[in-house]
């Protein structure tokens, strides 16, 4: 997955996991890439 939008679109999908490799190697700020990603896959 490439967004927050992806990991909650996923999530609400029912997936429990995804790969979030290179949108995480590209974005400078790392740790708020996870906790976006995290956020939105909590809904």
């Amino acid at each position: 997955i490439k967004s927050p939008h992806d990991a909650s679109v996923l999530h609400r999908a029912g997936y429990d996991a995804v790969l979030v490799g290179e949108s995480l190697v590209t974005n400078r700020d790392r740790a708020g890439a996870v906790s976006a990603l995290i956020d939105a896959a909590q809904g």
